[in-house]
């Protein structure tokens, strides 16, 4: 009979502990740091988003749910009024309006 011991996870150091770590114990930032960051514009981002939320809602048309559908228009309605900036420069994305007439079809 052997007894595993799993170790709790620690958590992060407070305080004057933070300035007491002992040689190998690792900060969470540094982690991070193998990882390269990606900087991307603001269009990009909220296209991004755009592009989740009709994934989201061609997902939730096949499994007929109208309740989710509506809350994803919802969702979608919401972020092409808070890109207003973006949209501004840039013109309504296509894949909107994809989406509005996929919506139609599925409707009819």
């Amino acid at each position: 009979e052997e007894e595993q011991q799993v170790a709790a996870p620690k958590a992060p150091a407070k305080g004057a502990n933070a300035f007491m770590k002992t040689p190998g114990e690792s900060d969470s930032d540094t982690d991070d740091d193998d990882k390269k960051r990606v900087v991307r514009s603001q269009r990009d981002k909220k296209w991004d988003q755009m592009s989740e939320m009709i994934n989201d809602m061609k997902n939730h048309v096949k499994i007929n749910d109208w309740v989710a559908i509506s809350d994803d228009f919802d969702k979608l309605t919401k972020l092409i009024n808070k890109s207003n900036a973006v949209i501004a420069k840039e013109g309504i994305p296509k894949m909107y309006f994809k989406a509005l007439l996929f919506l139609e079809s599925v409707l009819n």
